[in-house]
C-alpha cells in the first residue's frame, strides 16, 4: 500500500506543472502513508521524489498546506518523546522544499494511522511545539479555509484507529486485518467522545464546503477494503 501510494503520489504531482492553476481555487496537497523506515537513512526512495514532486506540486497550485493523514512514522509510530530523531530524518529533512518550508508559511496538518498508535501518538502531537510547520493538536482537530473566491471550507480531521481500533495484529507487520474486519475501539468512551464531537462540528459548520478526512477510508477497492 505504502508504495503505490507513494508512486501515485509522484506521478500525480509531477504530471501538475502542465496544468493551468484558476486564481479563484483554494489548491491544497494530501498524503498518507508516506513514513519511511526505521533503519538508516530513515527514508525510502519513494519518499524522497514524492517530497521533491509535492515541493513543484505546491508551487505551481499556490498551495500552502498539506493534510497528512496517518502512517506518519513506519513501522511502529514514534518509540520515543517529541525529541526522537524520527522527527528530524523522516520529516524535517526530506521535506526540505522552498514551497513547503517554514519560510513560505506551508504548514502539514497532522493525524494519525494505525502504524502511530503502535508507538507514541502523544509525542506526534506534542512536536507540534517544535516545528513550525507540524500542525497536530490533538488526535482529532478541526481547521478553516477561505478560497480566494470567498468560499469556505472547513475541514475535520478524525483518528479512525480511535474508533475503529488496530488493523495490525503482529508485531512483524507480517499479518493486518481488512476493513471490515476491525475491532472495534480499545476505549469506547473515547470513541464516543471523538464521534459526539465529530457529529456536533458537522452540525455546526456553516461553511461553502465541509471535508472529513482520516486514515482508514471508508469506501476504498484496495486490499484492506472499505471500513
Amino acid at each position: 500500500r505504502f508504495h503505490m501510494a507513494m508512486k501515485f503520489a509522484t506521478i500525480w504531482a509531477s504530471s501538475l506543472a502542465s496544468v493551468g492553476v484558476h486564481a479563484k481555487e483554494l489548491n491544497f496537497l494530501v498524503m498518507g502513508d508516506w513514513g519511511g523506515s526505521e533503519s538508516s537513512p530513515y527514508t525510502t526512495g519513494a519518499e524522497v521524489k514524492t517530497a521533491k514532486a509535492m515541493d513543484v506540486a505546491a508551487a505551481e497550485l499556490n498551495a500552502d498546506f498539506s493534510l497528512v493523514l496517518g502512517d506518519n512514522f513506519y513501522s511502529h509510530g514514534i518509540s520515543g518523546d517529541c525529541t526522537d530523531p524520527r522527527f528530524q530524518h523522516t520529516f524535517e529533512e526530506c521535506f526540505t522544499g522552498d514551497s513547503l518550508s517554514n519560510s513560505s508559511g506551508f504548514q502539514f496538518h497532522v493525524v494519525a494511522g494505525n502504524h502511530d498508535h503502535r508507538g507514541n501518538v502523544q509525542a506526534q502531537i506534542d512536536y507540534s511545539a517544535h516545528s513550525a510547520r507540524w500542525n497536530f493538536p490533538a488526535y482529532y482537530h478541526s481547521l478553516s479555509k477561505t478560497a480566494p473566491d470567498g468560499s469556505t471550507v472547513d475541514i475535520l480531521l478524525i483518528d479512525t484507529v480511535q474508533l475503529s481500533g488496530n488493523s495490525q495484529l503482529n508485531d512483524d507487520d507480517t499479518d493486518s486485518l481488512k476493513g471490515s474486519e476491525l475491532p472495534g475501539p480499545a476505549d469506547v468512551l473515547a470513541a464516543s467522545s471523538q464521534l459526539a464531537w465529530l457529529d456536533a462540528k458537522m452540525k455546526a459548520s456553516t461553511a461553502d464546503y465541509l471535508i472529513v478526512a482520516g486514515h482508514y477510508p471508508v469506501f476504498s477497492i484496495a486490499e484492506h477494503g472499505p471500513t
